[in-house]
């Protein structure tokens, strides 16, 4: 799960009046595109300018790792 307001920054967004109801806001995605996505995108960038699962896969890095991703086999682990 992906908070789309990270959790880093939720003292400052709640002093801008947002709600601990926005705040609690998480999209499910895939752990891969979790990982890419936190490494392309500060958390303040996420919280101002991606916080939607539209927005995010507009920008620009995002959008080829979804492309890549996608062409990617599925692996799962044997137990």
């Amino acid at each position: 799960r992906h908070h789309v307001f990270p959790r880093a920054v939720h003292k400052d967004l709640k002093r801008k009046g947002y709600t601990i109801q926005q705040l609690s806001t998480t999209v499910s995605i895939c752990r891969s595109c979790h990982t890419a996505i936190h490494k392309f995108i500060s958390e303040r960038e996420l919280a101002l300018h991606y916080n939607t699962i539209e927005a995010l896969a507009e920008q620009e890095k995002v959008k080829r790792f979804i492309e890549w991703n996608a062409k990617q086999k599925v692996r799962t682990k044997r137990r």
